[in-house]
């Protein structure tokens, strides 16, 4: 455990990269699996969509759409709060204000 106050690997020393050579480069096997990849998603695009449309239960059909959905727009931000009610509305009351959208609820 570090010392309170200490952020980070005590190991890493400062201004020094703990990866000097980077990501490694993608092989032509990695360009070759991701191209199939995108040769293939409209075919998987279609796939979901007809899930999302003739799926007979309702869970079946939401997961196809948050999955078109997600792909489209990205996943949501998922915010974890602690504190009291009050303490938390008044936090997604600043943040809405912050990024300029019309807060929702009481005040």
């Amino acid at each position: 455990m570090n010392p309170a106050g200490v952020r980070g690997n005590p190991a890493w020393q400062k201004g020094k990269s703990g990866n000097p050579s980077g990501r490694p480069r993608r092989t032509d096997d990695d360009w070759n699996i991701i191209n199939e990849c995108r040769r293939l998603s409209p075919e998987a695009l279609a796939t979901i969509y007809q899930i999302m449309k003739t799926a007979v239960g309702d869970t079946t059909r939401l997961k196809a759409a948050s999955i078109i959905i997600e792909r489209a727009y990205g996943a949501p931000i998922v915010i974890t709060a602690s504190g009291t009610p009050e303490e938390i509305a008044r936090a997604i009351r600043e943040q809405q204000l912050a990024c300029g959208v019309e807060p929702i609820g009481p005040a």
